[in-house]
C-alpha cells in the first residue's frame, strides 16, 4: 500500500516546489519603482494590446489614457484576436454590426493620437470567414483611420513586415497563425505572396534578425513562441487533478491525466508548428 501512495506523494511534494510567479533577481525585483538615469532618454514608446475582441476592455481605457500624452515618437501593435469570436463577416451579414462595433472601440482611443498604429491577426480573426474575413477588417480599418499599412502581413500571407521605426529600432510583424494555420482549409493562402512556405518563411525570419543585429528588434507577433502557462502545456496540480474548474470554479471532477490538455482553449497545449520554428530559430 505504501508503495502505491508513494508517486501520489511524490507528485504533490514537486508540485509544492514549483512556482507560476515571476521570478526576480533581488537586484531588479522593483525594477518599476528605480527612475531612468539621468544619461538616458527615451527614443521610442511602444504600446502592445491584443485579445480586446469582445465586449469593451478596460485596458482600451487605460490605452486611450495612456495616448492623450503620447509623443509622436510611439506605436500602438494590436497583437490580434481584435475580433471574438470569429472574423470580420460580409456586410450583409447578421453578425456584422457586431464585429464593426468591436472594432470601433478600439479604433476610437487613436483618435488624435500622433503615432503610428498597427494591427496584426489572431487566430481568432482567422475564424470563420479565413482569409476573406482578414481582407475585409484590414479594409475596415484601414478606411477609418484613412492609412494603408496597418494591418499587416497582407491577409493569407506570411512573409515578415520590418518596420524600420528609427536608426536604432525595428520592428518585424508576424501572423503567427499564418504559419499554424491547416493551408489546405484556405485555398487562397499565400497566393500573391512573396512567401509560399513555411521553410522559406524560416529563412526570411532569420535574415530580419540578422540584418538588423545591431538595433533593437521587436518581434511582434499573437501566439507566444514559448510559454510557461496553460497555451504550452503546463498547468497547476489542480488544473490536472480538476480541469473543469477552468471552465467553472464549482466543477471539482476528476478526469484522467490526458484530458486536461483537451478543456477550455483550443490552443492547449502549445502549437507543435509554431514549437519547431523556434527551436530553428534559436539555432546560433
Amino acid at each position: 500500500m505504501t508503495k502505491k501512495l508513494l508517486p501520489l506523494l511524490l507528485l504533490f511534494i514537486l508540485s509544492s516546489c514549483a512556482s507560476y510567479q515571476l521570478q526576480y533577481d533581488a537586484t531588479v525585483k522593483n525594477w518599476r519603482e528605480q527612475p531612468l538615469p539621468d544619461s538616458l532618454t527615451v527614443d521610442h514608446t511602444v504600446y502592445l494590446i491584443g485579445d480586446v475582441g469582445g465586449e469593451h476592455s478596460p485596458t482600451l481605457d487605460l490605452l486611450e489614457q495612456k495616448l492623450k500624452t503620447a509623443s509622436p515618437n510611439s506605436s500602438v501593435l494590436y497583437l490580434g484576436n481584435s475580433l471574438s469570436p470569429e472574423g470580420m463577416p460580409p456586410k450583409d451579414h447578421p453578425q456584422r454590426r457586431r464585429a464593426e462595433r468591436q472594432l470601433l472601440q478600439q479604433l476610437q482611443p487613436l483618435d488624435g493620437y500622433p503615432g503610428k498604429t498597427y494591427f496584426i491577426a489572431g487566430n481568432r480573426d482567422w475564424a470563420g470567414y479565413g482569409i476573406d474575413g482578414l481582407q475585409r477588417q484590414k479594409k475596415f480599418i484601414e478606411k477609418f483611420l484613412d492609412e494603408e499599412d496597418v494591418f499587416m502581413p497582407e491577409p493569407g500571407c506570411g512573409t515578415p513586415e520590418e518596420i524600420e521605426v528609427n536608426e536604432h529600432f525595428v520592428i518585424v510583424l508576424l501572423d503567427s497563425q499564418w504559419y499554424l494555420a491547416d493551408w489546405d482549409k484556405h485555398y487562397q493562402v499565400n497566393a500573391g505572396c512573396e512567401i509560399k512556405s513555411r521553410a522559406v518563411f524560416e529563412e526570411y525570419l532569420l535574415e530580419a534578425i540578422k540584418g538588423n543585429r545591431n538595433k533593437n528588434i521587436l518581434i511582434a507577433l499573437h501566439h507566444p513562441p514559448q510559454t510557461n502557462g496553460p497555451h504550452g502545456g503546463q498547468f497547476t496540480l489542480k488544473q490536472h487533478l480538476f480541469p473543469l474548474t477552468d471552465l467553472q470554479p464549482q466543477l471539482y471532477l476528476p478526469l484522467p491525466p490526458q484530458i486536461p490538455g483537451t478543456v477550455g482553449d483550443g490552443h492547449r497545449p502549445g502549437p507543435p508548428k509554431w514549437t519547431v520554428c523556434d527551436r530553428r530559430r534559436a539555432r546560433p
